[in-house]
């Protein structure tokens, strides 16, 4: 079956995938799919539905969404994590922007999203309710870079063409976890294409200070190896010329940073 939307994500937090799936259907009313990579198995009362897929693998992050697109047969394809919920009808409200424009193949909307529990429980005073927080150049350690014009966008919470996102590449597997979607932003962006912006929160999410919990390998590959990386890639202007990579699913088959090979 093609569906319009494939919801693509990692998975480790299986007590939260009944919440989660559950906030995508009454979030998105089309015909979609949740496609989970995942060491783990689903939960019994999710094996029996049909528009939820789950991959098994021990992977990175970034290689786990990788290979989720590659599982999935929606026409647009979003990001997703495991500790994500879904406002009702907020990903209707985004697809409802590409139906708009005709479903053309290069219509990329981004979308606000909610991450802690200060930022859900009173948003207006959170700096992620403005538009200005999706700008690369709001954030510090990117406008540090002096590098990215300041129109670029974010895509954290956004709905892609999966044929546009498979033709630039996808995620670089070389960022094992984190700055990953940045990067792909920034080689779309590169390119010409501009993201129509939704001036509505698509999903809540957790936020995970520090190196404590299941959080820790993500906090570790970022200060020690993603951060890194990007600055050095990202550390004078030919990187604007960055844009497609091959599409590949690359590293480790076991991501040694969480799970023991």
């Amino acid at each position: 079956m093609k569906y319009d939307l494939s919801v693509i994500l990692p998975g480790i937090r299986v007590d939260r995938w009944n919440d989660l799936y559950k906030s995508f259907k009454e979030s998105f009313h089309g015909k979609g799919e949740m496609i989970i990579v995942s060491p783990y198995d689903l939960p019994e009362n999710l094996r029996n539905e049909k528009d939820i897929k789950l991959v098994h693998s021990f992977r990175s992050p970034s290689a786990c969404y990788q290979i989720a697109h590659e599982a999935s047969s929606g026409k647009w394809i979003s990001w997703s994590a495991d500790d994500c919920t879904y406002l009702p009808n907020s990903l209707d409200n985004a697809f409802e922007i590409i139906k708009n424009n005709n479903f053309d193949p290069k219509t990329i909307v981004t979308a606000k999203y909610l991450e802690g529990e200060a930022s859900i429980r009173n948003p207006k005073e959170s700096n992620m309710s403005g538009r200005s927080y999706y700008h690369l150049t709001f954030h510090d350690d990117l406008k540090n870079l002096n590098l990215f014009p300041d129109d670029y966008m974010m895509l954290n919470a956004s709905l892609i063409p999966s044929k546009l996102l498979k033709d630039f590449g996808g995620i670089d597997c070389k960022f094992e976890a984190s700055l990953c979607n940045i990067d792909v932003a920034i080689r779309i962006q590169n390119d010409g294409l501009k993201f129509i912006f939704l001036d509505e929160v698509l999903y809540t999410c957790g936020h995970f200070p520090g190196c404590e919990g299941d959080h820790g390998p993500i906090y570790h590959v970022t200060v020690e190896h993603d951060y890194p990386l990007f600055k050095q890639i990202y550390c004078d202007k030919k990187s604007l010329e960055r844009t497609k990579i091959p599409f590949e699913v690359t590293g480790e088959e076991v991501w040694r940073r969480r799970f023991k090979g």
